[in-house]
C-alpha cells in the first residue's frame, strides 16, 4: 500500500479473477450483479448449427468447464491453457475472450490481457459488462483516462448500471474530481439503496477530500446494512486511528481480520494502533503475522504459475499447517495426488495429516497407498505411530525398524511391548525387547523385567 492511511475500496466488476492491484487499495467482486450470473454461464451460440458444429460446441463447453475448475483452484496458467483450446475451436466467441482476459489480468500478463479484452469488445461492443471490466483493469494499471473512458461507455449502453457508476466514481476520486465521484457514488445509491459498495467508496471519497466525519457515518452505513462487511471495518478503523482513538482503531481492524485472516494490511494496520498503545507483545505477533503471509504470499505465486506441480501444493500445504490452517493444507494435499497419483510422497503427507488429526484408519490407508508406490521410510514411521497409538506395540516396533527410526518414542513402544510380553509369559521375548529400549533410551530403568 502507498501509505498506512490508505482505504480499503470496492470496485464493482465482473470477469476478472483478483481485483488486487499495487496501490494497496482492494476491489471485491459484486455478487449480486446479474453480469456475474451471465458470465459464469457457457457460453453458447444462437443460430442454427450443423452437427459438426453441435460437436464443436460440446468440445467447447467442456473446456470451458474445465478452465473454470482450474481457476477455482487457482491454477492460472493451465486455466489460460484450456480457453485458448476453447478459443481456437470457437474463434468468434466473445465471452471465451471476456473470461481468458481476467485470468491473465491476474496473473499480471498486463498486455495479453488488454488485447485479450479488446478482442472480446471488439466482437460484441454493444455489452456493457465487457467495457466495465476493461474500465477496471485499466483503472488497475492507473490508466485512468481510459478507464473513465470504459466506465461512462459501460453506462451509456446501460443507464442503470450501477457497477460502472461505483467504479467510475472511484477513477474521478483518483484525479482528485471529488464532488464528481460523490455524484456517481451517489447514482448508484440511487438505483440500489442497498449497494454497500458504493457506501463504502462514497466514504473512501469523503475521506480522501478530509471530510471524515461523513467519511465515518458512511462506513457506520454500510456496517449496519451488512455487518460482515470487512473493508468498512478496516476503512472505519483508519478514521479511528488518525482521530486517535487507537482502542477502537484495534478493534474495527481486529473485525476485519476476523473475516478475513490472512490480508496482511489488517494486521499492518492493527499492528501500528498497537504501537500507538504501547503494546509491543501484540505488535509483535501481528509483525510475525505480516511476515508469514508475505511467505504464503510467495508459495501462491509459485502456485498459480506451475499449477501443474504437485510439490508447489504439497510446500504449501506443510506452510499452511505452520499456522493451523487445516482445511486449506488438506485441499492441497487432495491435489498434489490429483496430479501425480503415482508418487507416495503425497500420501505420506496427507497420512501425518490424519495422524495428527487423530484419524487413524485415513492415516493407515494413505500409507498403505504409498508404499505401494515406493517404500518411502516416513511411511514406515508413521504406520509405526498409528500402531503405537492402538497399543499395538510389536507391529509398531516392526515399523520403525523398517523406518529406521531410533528415538525416544521407539523406546518407549519397546518398553511396553517388553511389558505386554512379561504379562503374557513371554519372558526372554520381554528381555530382549527392554534390552532394546534401553539401548535406544538410556534414561530408562536398568531393572530389567
Amino acid at each position: 500500500m502507498k501509505s498506512f492511511q490508505t482505504l480499503c475500496l470496492c470496485l464493482a466488476i465482473v470477469g476478472v479473477i483478483g481485483c488486487s492491484n499495487d496501490s494497496g487499495t482492494e476491489q471485491v467482486v459484486d455478487k449480486s450483479s446479474e453480469d456475474v450470473k451471465s458470465a459464469e454461464k457457457t457460453p453458447t451460440k444462437s443460430s442454427v448449427e450443423t452437427e459438426a458444429e453441435k460437436v464443436d460446441q460440446a468440445s467447447v463447453d467442456r473446456l470451458v468447464e474445465q478452465a473454470a475448475q482450474r481457476i477455482r483452484n487457482r491454477e492460472l496458467t493451465s486455466a489460460i491453457n484450456l480457453l485458448s483450446d476453447a478459443i481456437d475451436l470457437a474463434p468468434n466467441n466473445s465471452e471465451l475472450y471476456f473470461r481468458k482476459a481476467g485470468v491473465l489480468a491476474d496473473l499480471g500478463e498486463i498486455e495479453a490481457a488488454e488485447k485479450s479484452f479488446s478482442q472480446a469488445i471488439d466482437l460484441k461492443p454493444a455489452e456493457s459488462k465487457y467495457r466495465n471490466s476493461r474500465g477496471f483493469f485499466y483503472l488497475s494499471r492507473q490508466s485512468y483516462d481510459r478507464a473513465l473512458a470504459d466506465f461512462s461507455a459501460a453506462i451509456q449502453l446501460e443507464p442503470q448500471y450501477k457497477q460502472a457508476y461505483n467504479n467510475r466514481g472511484l477513477v474521478r476520486v483518483a484525479r482528485g474530481e471529488f464532488k464528481a465521484s460523490y455524484a456517481d457514488f451517489q447514482k448508484a445509491i440511487n438505483i440500489d439503496a442497498k449497494y454497500s459498495d458504493a457506501y463504502n467508496n462514497l466514504g473512501f471519497a469523503y475521506y480522501n477530500s478530509g471530510k471524515d466525519d461523513l467519511a465515518l457515518e458512511s462506513f457506520d452505513r454500510v456496517l449496519k446494512q451488512d455487518a460482515d462487511y470487512l473493508n468498512a471495518y478496516n476503512n472505519r478503523g483508519l478514521i479511528h486511528f488518525k482521530a486517535e482513538r487507537f482502542d477502537k482503531a484495534v478493534s474495527d481492524f481486529t473485525e476485519a481480520i476476523v473475516r478475513q485472516p490472512n490480508k496482511i494490511k489488517f494486521y499492518q494496520h492493527r499492528r501500528e494502533a498497537y504501537l500507538k498503545l504501547e503494546k509491543e507483545e501484540e505488535a509483535k505477533a501481528d509483525f510475525e503475522k505480516m511476515t508469514w503471509l508475505n511467505g504464503l504470499a510467495a508459495i501462491n505465486r509459485h502456485v498459480a504459475r506451475n499449477s501443474d506441480d504437485p510439490a508447489g501444493y504439497l510446500a504449501r500445504a506443510d506452510y499452511l499447517l505452520e499456522d493451523g490452517q487445516e482445511r486449506a493444507a488438506l485441499t492441497d494435499f487432495v491435489r498434489a495426488i490429483e496430479l501425480d497419483s503415482r508418487s507416495g510422497k503425497a500420501y505420506v503427507k496427507r497420512a501425518a495429516y490424519w495422524l495428527k488429526k487423530g484419524r487413524l484408519e485415513k492415516a493407515n490407508a494413505d500409507c498403505e497407498i504409498a508404499l505401494r508406490r515406493e517404500p518411502l521410510q516416513e511411511a514406515y514411521s508413521i504406520k509405526g505411530d498409528i500402531h503405537f497409538k492402538k497399543e499395538e506395540f510389536e507391529q509398531a516396533v516392526a515399523a520403525y525398524e523398517q523406518a529406521k527410526r531410533f528415538d525416544s518414542d521407539v523406546a518407549q513402544a519397546y518398553l511396553l511391548l517388553s511389558e505386554q510380553q512379561q504379562q503374557s509369559g513371554k519372558v526372554k521375548q520381554a528381555s530382549a525387547s527392554f534390552e532394546r529400549a534401553v539401548s535406544l533410551d538410556s534414561s530408562l530403568s536398568p531393572q530389567k523385567p
